[in-house]
């Protein structure tokens, strides 16, 4: 063989044995390459998809008002500011609580009555803390808890109300009030009537912000009043309730008074009180009469009817923004150099003998 064929031949087995190599590696490359590259595509793990967040309807509530708060007052008759636009409105207070135990009825059933009339020279005022529950012993129990809330002064009953400890007026967006209140008198009688006639001669103050009150009152929260306002010498008020159901400015009424007004002269309020009507008089002159049928809810009227007892009083009426507005308060008690007082001359009391066993 001659030596060039040698070389083709050599040749020839170099290619073919190269070309095999290259295959091989190529197919290693290949393989190696997807491995690679496999480990390196990341497949997303089972990731479940966020929860979604609660629906919760968004309410918007409106802040309810700061309202400071109303004072506990000292024992008086019953707040009866009619009802005010935007104003907030007092608790009711109700009419100082009775003491007296009620009176056993007569051997007839009928409610024990005594009928008299008296200036105040010789009225027997007791302290609700030494009263016995005798009525003979008494015409009248003081509830206020202080000598200091009247005195006896040529016939007239001289009804005091004392500054509180201390004063403070507090400013709102309704109107202003004080903090604290004035201790006032309550006298309660220690008879009851049903039904009669009840007169009383009255010279009311005349500051704003004091409150005279002249009324009834059973122990169930029958009541029928008279009030007198300072600072509003012409005009006289009257309201009543029934079973100790509170209804503001539902059965008040407004009175015209002629001069000289009502703080400045002796007028005589009288509440005249029978089972069909209720008729308030000043100086004898009916002003306004209230008919039992009137009164009908669902066929039932709502009528005082209960044995009452008398209350005079003299209260603080600055203890609510409500209260303080109806009566031409709040009461400055910086400017006062004496204690606001109202002046009782006289009372009479009839009673009605077909529904009382009448004493004297």
């Amino acid at each position: 063989m001659t030596r060039l064929v040698k070389l083709g031949i050599l040749l020839v087995l170099v290619l073919l044995i190269a070309g095999e190599v290259l295959g091989k590696t190529h197919k290693h490359a290949t393989r190696k390459s997807k491995t690679k590259n496999h480990k390196h595509i990341k497949h997303p793990k089972n990731i479940k998809p966020p929860k979604k967040p609660s629906i919760i309807k968004s309410i918007k509530v409106a802040p309810t008002p700061k309202v400071s708060p109303t004072p506990s007052p000292s024992p008086s008759p019953k707040v009866v500011a009619p009802p005010q636009k935007g104003i907030p409105q007092p608790t009711s207070t109700k009419s100082s609580s009775i003491v007296a135990k009620t009176p056993q009825p007569a051997s007839n059933g009928k409610n024990i009555c005594r009928s008299y009339s008296q200036n105040f020279s010789e009225a027997r005022i007791v302290e609700h803390t030494d009263y016995q529950n005798d009525p003979k012993t008494a015409d009248w129990i003081n509830l206020s808890g202080t000598k200091g809330t009247y005195s006896l002064d040529g016939g007239n009953l001289n009804m005091i109300l004392q500054p509180p400890s201390s004063y403070e007026k507090i400013t709102t967006q309704y109107h202003p009030y004080n903090s604290k209140l004035g201790t006032g008198l309550t006298l309660n009688s220690t008879y009851m009537i049903h039904y009669g006639k009840v007169s009383a001669k009255i010279k009311s103050s005349s500051l704003g912000g004091v409150v005279t009150a002249y009324i009834t009152m059973s122990p169930n929260g029958d009541e029928i009043d008279w009030e007198l306002v300072g600072n509003d010498t012409l005009h006289a008020q009257s309201n009543w309730y029934w079973n100790g159901v509170i209804e503001w400015g539902v059965h008040g009424g407004m009175h015209n008074v002629t001069a000289p007004g009502i703080s400045d002269e002796f007028k005589t309020y009288t509440i005249d009180w029978t089972p069909e009507a209720i008729t308030w008089l000043i100086n004898g002159s009916p002003v306004r009469t209230l008919k039992q049928s009137d009164t009908l809810v669902d066929g039932v009227p709502h009528f005082p009817n209960h044995p009452s007892y008398i209350q005079l009083g003299i209260w603080d009426g600055s203890g609510a923004p409500g209260t303080a507005e109806w009566a031409n308060g709040p009461i400055d008690w910086s400017q006062q150099k004496t204690n606001p007082r109202t002046l009782v001359s006289e009372i009479e009391i009839e009673c009605d003998p077909t529904w009382n066993q009448v004493i004297n």
